[in-house]
């Protein structure tokens, strides 16, 4: 992608896919100087296995890049989008994978990443891109354990939790 100087910049992109036995691949995507191979590994292989304890019938994928999206403008923002996806649109496609928000993606990334996979590819069905969960990954750990608290006659207000591995 190029950048608002005009100079051609490099990030690393990934998309890791465990499992799809159970459905198609269904994961998030994730841009921030945090993620690396390891880290998508790792994102995927906890998405295995949150899937079988709910019982999500799909499979379990996480992608995503090293892109850092804070201190981007508009342009380069939509720029790297279309970059991304022109790759990671080689590895998805209706019933096969569907890519959803995560960490540093958010409505505005995916509107950009669903016209990039629309104009390449127009004789898709419909999206393969899905926002339909507006809240960070990782609130219903955060909704559970307030629920736990309350249950016991304690409120979670004015208390730390600290939540890792949600996304």
């Amino acid at each position: 992608w190029i950048d608002d100087t005009g100079v051609l910049r490099m990030n690393r992109g990934y998309r890791i896919q465990y499992s799809s036995s159970l459905g198609p691949y269904h994961g998030s995507l994730h841009f921030g100087s945090h993620m690396t191979d390891a880290v998508t590994k790792a994102l995927a292989f906890e998405t295995v296995f949150s899937n079988a304890v709910t019982g999500f019938p799909v499979g379990a994928a996480v992608g995503g890049s090293d892109f850092q999206p804070l201190d981007k403008s508009e342009s380069e923002l939509q720029r790297f989008c279309q970059s991304y996806m022109t790759e990671l649109s080689k590895y998805i496609g209706p019933l096969h994978d569907y890519p959803m928000m995560g960490m540093g993606v958010a409505q505005e990334e995916m509107g950009y990443l669903h016209g990039q996979y629309k104009r390449l590819r127009p004789d898709a069905a419909h999206t393969v891109l899905t926002s339909d969960f507006p809240e960070a990954r990782g609130f219903g750990v955060a909704y559970f354990a307030k629920q736990l608290l309350e249950d016991k006659g304690e409120s979670i207000h004015g208390k730390r939790c600290l939540i890792l591995g949600s996304g």
